[in-house]
């Protein structure tokens, strides 16, 4: 909500509705990519408890509500992993664990948008493509360990290598990202 100058009562801006919307749409692509094609009831369950915490983390100023969608999401996520076998399933996680940085990155627009004041400035200390360096590793590694995941290999010492290759990568990225 902006604040005017004239009379101080709260005004609805257009950037703030689209930082709400985009909580709630982010979270419910979320939540039925991780449901389909298979619908069991807990990951419907869950994707419903996502879409009314984004929904409540949307509408409240309140950072709690943003936090429990986040879990609710990235736990959808992990019982549908768990719970689905179909061929369609690394493609899946791929594009939830996306969906999830979109998720963290639109609550983070939406917290931002509504606890600024209306002639705030905001200046970032790394550019876009600098801080995008995290994501988009942590995605490409994913990306990987979810196909080679499923795929039909015997175990051997360069897949478990590679394996712990992409720990330790994943390791020094959040290291990485913690300390900014």
């Amino acid at each position: 909500m902006a604040v005017t100058p004239a009379d101080g009562r709260a005004v609805a801006t257009w950037g703030d509705a689209a930082a709400r919307a985009l909580v709630v749409l982010t979270a419910t692509a979320v939540a039925v990519v991780a449901a389909v094609p298979e619908l069991n009831r807990y990951v419907v369950l869950l994707g419903g408890i996502t879409v009314v915490a984004s929904s409540a983390a949307a509408v409240l100023p309140f950072r709690l509500p943003g936090t429990l969608a986040v879990l609710a999401a990235t736990l959808t996520v992990l019982l549908a992993g768990t719970l689905d076998v179909s061929p369609l399933r690394p493609l899946q996680a791929v594009a939830d664990a996306a969906l999830l940085l979109g998720l963290v990155a639109a609550l983070a627009a939406r917290e931002d948008v509504g606890g600024r004041a209306p002639h705030a400035a905001s200046l970032p200390l790394r550019t876009l493509a600098v801080r995008a360096v995290a994501p988009v590793l942590a995605l490409g590694a994913g990306a990987v360990v979810a196909v080679t995941a499923a795929q039909d290999v015997v175990p051997s010492v360069p897949l478990v290598l590679a394996g712990l290759a992409a720990v330790v990568v994943a390791l020094v990225v959040a290291a990485g990202a913690h300390r900014s």
